[in-house]
């Protein structure tokens, strides 16, 4: 979390996959196959969010910033609120990005119903992108290794859940 203020440029390349999907998602959802290709390709922008997440987690507890902040005062619990509050609040602009994307569309095929419900879905699933990364980070003692390890168990999640639901 710290790391992510004083690193501007983070920002920056975990909003390049949200904005890339708007844009597709805006030409995509004009073609007969658009409806069908989305819950395959809008899981995959959260995926640059979730590796700059667990890394930041990851590098704040190899630098030991938790337990300074600790001896200062700080309950673990304030300090995992504050890590999904801060994670949610980066989540919630990507997720405001694709939906822009889908809302831009002219003769777009979701009514504003549909639009209502994508919206809160995905709202939800961005909350659930938080927390299977903090799980994930449980697991791992190395940053960079931790980043490169998400988004092949992120993958692997997202394909589990469409063998499961098919």
């Amino acid at each position: 979390m710290i790391s992510w203020s004083r690193n501007k440029g983070s920002l920056l390349r975990e909003l390049i996959a949200p904005f890339i999907v708007s844009i597709v998602t805006h030409f995509l959802l004009n073609q007969d196959f658009g409806l069908f290709i989305l819950p395959v390709y809008l899981p995959s922008s959260l995926a640059a969010f979730g590796r700059a997440f667990i890394y930041e987690i990851i590098h704040d507890k190899a630098e030991r910033y938790k337990e300074y902040l600790k001896i200062n005062g700080l309950s673990s619990v304030s300090y995992y609120i504050a890590l999904i509050i801060f994670g949610f609040v980066r989540c919630l602009v990507a997720t405001l990005m694709i939906f822009a994307g889908i809302v831009t569309i002219p003769d777009s095929p979701l009514t504003y119903g549909d639009m209502a419900l994508f919206f809160a879905n995905f709202v939800v699933f961005s909350l659930s992108t938080i927390m299977i990364t903090l799980c994930i980070s449980t697991m791992f003692d190395s940053a960079k290794l931790a980043s490169d390890m998400f988004g092949l168990f992120y993958f692997l999640l997202s394909a589990l859940y469409f063998v499961v639901a098919n």
